[in-house]
């Protein structure tokens, strides 16, 4: 056995020898781009928009020049303006909900740098969701607190019901709970549930905190009828409250379905392997701390946090946060990456970590390609303060680049005052030559719904501008189609918009109606079928006119185990747009895993234009230390066009992996330090 450790110690060392001398060959020059959205979750109304910031740099962390080319792309809904031209580093494109929910692939393209970003945006069905991104769940314990990273489990023990769990009126207190963070679920063992002024107790309790609901073992008292179910602190002392009499009870222990403030019988059988602790002790990443507080579609955030790393104590900070998104154990990864011979750091240290408050100072150096591998250069430094007063109510600021010449600021805020209302605004001021601001303002009235959307730029120095546009739309509450299965929406529109330099102004007037078409999904087995068509007319001054139309279909399926695949097509003719793009367009985006193998694709494929987007990567284990990677990434717009292919061999070393790769593009070697996500 020590005559095969020193082997593999030795090997493991001229490894990374070898990989470290043949990485030292260079690297080549590329691009990149961050991208931002907001807000990131809308309706999927066909009337909502959320503005994609894309901020270009090249290689040595510098802007690209103004007049730069950025194409943007979308799986569902659609751009007002695909092709935007930079203007201090930054593009900006207008998205438009589809009428479909589900999440949005958004793709921008900066193909003079062969630089390429995605970033995803949520179109829902019901506007009362949007409230619920700043949902938070509150996890204290007495005697330990646990978050293991790969699982996304907070777990939380103490004697006397020491562990607490607190969600709006919600409140469960426990010897021992776990909380899944992304689904809600609680589950608990000696608990006690509190909604409200109502509380009942419970051996083992499972509970869904967003729905309500749940079940678990208890006593209760029943009815004299064996079904009604009385608990809380009746005791079995039950009184009718419309005789004042005393209602005959008997105690009963079993498994009892729980609502909100209400108890039952099971109507269906529930396993009882169901309300059992997942196990949390072998993850690679944990974190201990006296409090957390997660927001389930974002992150945990700790207090008095002891990060550690196959056992190991890694770091001990006061205040610390991790994304509930992030698809490897090893935490480090969210901080640090070697990719290409390039050094990249984003590591937060945060000033108050509380609900309603974050703050922080993000320090950064370079920045992951996009796609490929490979990384830019850099080195920045900025403030982060974001707020948020219950759920109605949150906002943001950011100093981005602090000490830099071209340091930039935006602002961001929205208000909710009930479900049918809507206010969110944001301002931009890039690299503090310009400033872009973009307002929403949605109401929903009895019968019918009101919109408008704003934008305004202008320039602070060099070259004056400026420019704006204003859109407002009202749509009548959907009535029943008679020819397929759905719902028509009716509505007017109007739209103003203008561009003026220091030698000539531009304008745009017009007003029309609409139709929106959405169809009644149709499910096949696994698979979700989706529909939708909308058409416009509209008239005024520098407008074409004719109608504009929009229709799309989307199929997602599960067509094998360990696979899905989502399909769409869209038909778009509005005269101006699709003369550039093409007027039909596939969209594939699908992952597969079986074995030792892996796949993951999205492809992007204008019919009737040289317009696409794909890029594929192909992953096989060889054996339990070994495995190699290929892939794939192509953009093309017109003439234009980048292409990269990267292979990547890859040894694990503990619960890391560094790979050697080749750009095909560069025809250079590069060292990567890879993650352990796939196994």
């Amino acid at each position: 056995m020590k005559r095969l450790v020193n082997s593999g110690g030795v090997m493991r060392f001229v490894l990374v020898g070898i990989l470290l001398i043949l990485g030292a060959m260079g690297f080549g020059q590329n691009g990149t781009i961050q991208l931002e959205s907001y807000p990131s979750m809308v309706v999927a109304d066909g009337r909502s928009t959320v503005t994609i910031t894309a901020q270009i740099r090249d290689s040595s962390g510098n802007f690209v020049p103004d007049g730069t080319q950025v194409v943007f792309d979308t799986n569902l809904g659609s751009f007002r303006e695909k092709i935007v031209e930079t203007a201090n580093g930054f593009a900006r494109a207008i998205l438009v909900a589809g009428d479909i929910p589900g999440g949005a692939r958004i793709r921008a393209s900066a193909l003079r740098f062969s630089a390429g970003a995605d970033i995803d945006v949520e179109f829902v069905a019901d506007r009362s969701l949007l409230s619920s991104a700043q949902d938070y769940i509150e996890v204290v314990g007495s005697e330990t607190l646990w978050y293991s990273v790969q699982d996304r489990v907070l777990e939380a023990t103490g004697a006397l019901r020491g562990g607490v769990v607190r969600f709006q009126n919600i409140e469960i207190s426990a010897n021992d709970l776990q909380v899944q963070v992304q689904t809600y679920e609680v589950r608990a063992r000696g608990a006690k549930l509190k909604i409200g002024d109502w509380e009942q107790e419970f051996e083992s309790l499972f509970f869904r905190l967003n729905k309500k609901d749940g079940y678990g073992t208890a006593t209760v008292w029943l009815g004299e009828d064996g079904e009604t179910v009385y608990g809380g602190a009746t005791q079995g002392n039950v009184i009718d409250p419309e005789t004042g009499s005393a209602i005959a009870t008997r105690p009963y222990f079993g498994m009892i379905e729980v609502g909100n403030r209400r108890l039952s019988l099971p109507k269906a059988y529930v396993d009882p392997r169901s309300l059992r602790f997942t196990t949390i002790s072998d993850s690679v990443s944990m974190i201990s701390a006296k409090k957390a507080v997660a927001y389930p579609r974002k992150e945990v955030q700790f207090h008095k946090a002891d990060v550690r790393m196959a056992g190991q104590t890694i770091m001990q900070v006061p205040l610390f946060s991790v994304s509930v998104n992030t698809a490897s154990p090893v935490i480090t990864e969210q901080w640090v990456n070697v990719s290409n011979n390039n050094f990249a750091l984003n590591y937060p240290y945060y000033l108050s970590l509380k609900p309603g408050e974050t703050s922080a100072l993000r320090f950064r150096y370079g920045a992951n390609y996009g796609t490929g591998t490979g990384a830019g250069g850099g080195t920045f430094v900025d403030y982060e303060l974001n707020w948020n007063k219950g759920r109605n109510f949150d906002g943001g600021l950011n100093i981005g680049g602090i000490g830099r010449d071209d340091w930039g600021a935006s602002l961001r805020q929205t208000w909710r005052n009930d479900d049918s209302t809507t206010l969110s605004m944001a301002v931009d001021f890039p690299a503090h030559k310009s400033m872009f601001a973009t307002g929403s303002l949605s109401r929903q009235f009895d019968g019918f719904s009101a919109n408008v959307q704003s934008t305004y730029g202008q320039s602070l120095q060099d070259t004056d501008y400026r420019t704006d546009s204003t859109q407002f739309v009202i749509e009548k509450d959907p009535i029943k189609s008679l020819l397929l299965p759905g719902r028509i929406y009716l509505g007017v529109t109007a739209r103003g918009s203008s561009l003026e330099t220091a030698t000539t102004r531009n304008y745009q007037q017009s007003a029309g109606v609409r139709m929106r078409f959405v169809g009644q999904p149709y499910r096949m087995g696994t698979s979700l079928f989706n529909y939708s068509y909308s058409l416009e007319q509209v008239s005024g001054h520098n407008v074409r006119q004719g109608l504009v139309q929009v229709g799309t279909l989307n199929l997602g399926m599960n067509p094998a185990p360990g696979a899905y695949l989502n399909l769409g097509y869209e038909y778009l003719d509005d005269g101006f747009a699709s003369d550039l793009i093409g007027r039909h367009k596939l969209t594939l985006d699908g992952f597969w895993n079986t074995g030792n193998f892996g796949i993951n694709a999205y492809l992007l494929q204008s019919l009737d234009a040289d317009r696409m987007s794909a890029n594929a990567r192909l992953r096989y284990k060889l054996g339990p230390l070994w495995r190699v990677q290929y892939g794939y990434y192509f953009d093309q717009f017109g003439v234009d066009s980048f292409l990269d292919q990267s292979y990547i061999l890859s040894y694990r070393l503990g619960f890391r992996e560094i790979g050697l790769s080749y750009s095909h593009r560069t025809k250079r070697l590069g060292i990567e330090i890879l993650g352990t996500s796939i196994d």
